[in-house]
């Protein structure tokens, strides 16, 4: 398994939108697809963008792969159609849903490092790493590219798959391959483009004060954040700027079950480095005028036994920070808890409580192309 402490630096130098400029050049270039024009129009919205984007990439490589003869793309069974209606619904929803991003326990622990420039190296290389997987024809193809980018599986449903094909002699690259096989190249690539749409706008789009952060969860609980989609009234609260992207999957081994925001980390036990450790994640942007992006979201677990909240701040006249922090209570006082968080954050934050390692990190306390990772682990 690749170790992330050792993803090259290509970009060194470079701005986030020149960094975004040059992993479109591949990417526009095979597909025939002028994505620079649909991030530059200034009459399209953030959710039209997206939306062109993803469309406009999905449709180019089915098509391109079908009139290659290649067997991955060429029939539509009824898994075929039951993830285009849901992609369908997913590019029709207010906040883009983004699907978990699954690592091993090793490179979780890894990510959970990183400050600094580093951190922000990091979803550079991330991106370059999406834009990799998208040109994959095939099964193995995609799972040594999923592999080469020091992940375990983009979205739950790839997952199980890669779960249930393992065994006794079975390496994880050719469980991962079988995982791929069974959900379809259709399905897989649509996660994949999703995510590295949401990458590239926000390396791309020039909004100052805008943030991108991944929640990792190394527990044995399913995590809710409840109401999220409800307008500043459930358990995510902006105090400035909007949620453009928000994690959302399947429920690992019951995919017909009511989604969760991250899913608990699946541990073969006796320490193996290929348990899968889950990350959600999320993109928040500024509004209008001399406000940044800050918010505050509260995860409780499906049986309500544990409950943590995740702050992030990137105002326009103070230093971003975030905050991270077990609940001992239910309060439904989401202002409040923002308050209280924001008045505490810092770069980093790092410590122990009621028996869990808490930290959050955002890159730097100036500028405004800011990101974040936070971690929660028993």
């Amino acid at each position: 398994m690749l170790d992330l402490s050792n993803l090259p630096n290509d970009f060194d130098g470079l701005s986030s939108r020149e960094v975004a400029l040059r992993i479109c050049a591949p990417l526009q270039e095979r597909n025939g697809v002028d994505l620079i024009s649909i991030m530059s129009c200034p009459k399209m919205s953030f959710d039209e963008k997206r939306r062109a984007m993803v469309e406009a990439l999905l449709c180019s490589k089915f098509e391109r792969e079908y009139q290659a003869g290649n067997e991955f793309f060429m029939d539509e069974t009824e898994q075929d159609t039951a993830e285009i209606i849901t992609l369908d619904e997913m590019l029709k929803a207010e906040i883009d849903i983004e699907p978990n991003l699954s690592f091993s326990t090793a490179n979780a622990d890894v990510l959970r490092t990183y400050t600094g420039s580093t951190l922000k190296t990091y979803v550079y290389n991330l991106t370059k790493r999406f834009e990799n997987m998208e040109k994959a024809a095939t099964p193995g193809q995609l799972a040594l590219e999923i592999v080469g980018g020091a992940l375990l599986s983009v979205g739950v449903p790839m997952a199980v798959g890669t779960y249930k094909a393992m065994g006794p002699g079975i390496k994880f690259l050719a469980a991962l391959k079988k995982g791929i096989t069974g959900i379809g190249m259709k399905t897989a690539v649509a996660a994949i483009v999703v995510v590295l749409v949401v990458l590239l706008l926000y390396l791309f789009l020039e909004n100052p004060k805008k943030i991108l952060g991944f929640i990792i969860n190394k527990t044995d609980h399913d995590f809710k954040v409840k109401n999220w989609n409800n307008d500043n009234k459930g358990d995510l609260f902006m105090q400035h700027g909007h949620m453009v992207d928000f994690m959302e999957d399947n429920k690992f081994g019951d995919l017909s079950a009511p989604k969760v925001q991250i899913q608990a980390m699946v541990d073969f036990g006796d320490s193996d480095p290929e348990s899968f450790v889950f990350a959600g994640v999320f993109f928040a942007d500024r509004n209008f005028g001399l406000r940044g992006a800050e918010g505050v979201m509260r995860f409780t677990s499906l049986d309500n036994s544990l409950r943590f909240a995740q702050m992030f701040a990137v105002p326009y006249f103070q230093d971003n920070g975030t905050n991270i922090c077990v609940l001992k209570d239910s309060s439904d006082d989401m202002s409040k808890l923002f308050r209280t968080m924001y008045d505490n954050k810092a770069v980093r934050k790092d410590y122990t409580d009621q028996g869990f390692k808490l930290t959050s990190t955002v890159n730097d306390a100036r500028g405004g192309v800011v990101a974040c990772i936070a971690s929660i682990s028993k």
